[in-house]
């Protein structure tokens, strides 16, 4: 799960997310380290049924942002 989570297409907006969060907290001063991370809790499929109980699996993915795109498409929509 680890290495395929996040190259689904439909992860893709996760990522621009956590880019551009990245960004923000760079524009505003912080230090933001270059590996972020998603805290992932999915349903356990492999559970023996119900049984009035669920159980979660929970993974943390790293993901090494990347803002360089950020700039240029913030002020394409500023001047859109």
């Amino acid at each position: 799960m680890r290495l395929s989570y996040l190259s689904d297409p439909y992860k893709e907006g996760y990522k621009v997310q956590m880019d551009f969060y990245a960004y923000l907290l760079q524009q505003m001063g912080f230090k933001v380290e270059d590996n972020a991370y998603f805290l992932v809790c999915n349903a356990d499929r492999e559970a023996d049924g119900f049984n009035a109980e669920m159980k979660f699996q929970e993974v943390l993915i790293p993901y090494q942002w990347n803002s360089d795109w950020i700039h240029g498409k913030v002020t394409e929509m500023v001047h859109y």
